[in-house]
């Protein structure tokens, strides 16, 4: 992990060169090889566009969720019920 600094990981995302790295990797292997390396391509992409939905969605629930106020029986006010003994 100390390999990827910082500015790398939160770098943004250049998909042209993505999909250029892509071309170029799949012009160099044999044709039965080719549709592989597109295949994983398309595949990381609708993994990426998943995990996006999937924060869209959590981020809608919890914004209602903070809009809404403290659930009741909160005594603390906080929005975070806690077990009390």
């Amino acid at each position: 992990m100390q390999a990827i600094h910082e500015d790398e990981l939160f770098a943004p995302v250049d998909i042209q060169l993505q999909e250029s790295l892509v071309e170029q990797i799949a012009a160099a292997l044999p044709e039965e090889k080719r549709t592989m390396i597109i295949e994983l391509a398309d595949n990381h992409a609708r993994h990426i566009w998943l995990q996006q939905e999937g924060a869209y969605h959590l981020g809608l629930a919890v914004g209602r969720r903070l809009r809404s106020g403290p659930p009741e029986g909160d005594p603390t006010g906080s929005g975070v019920l806690r077990n009390h003994r």
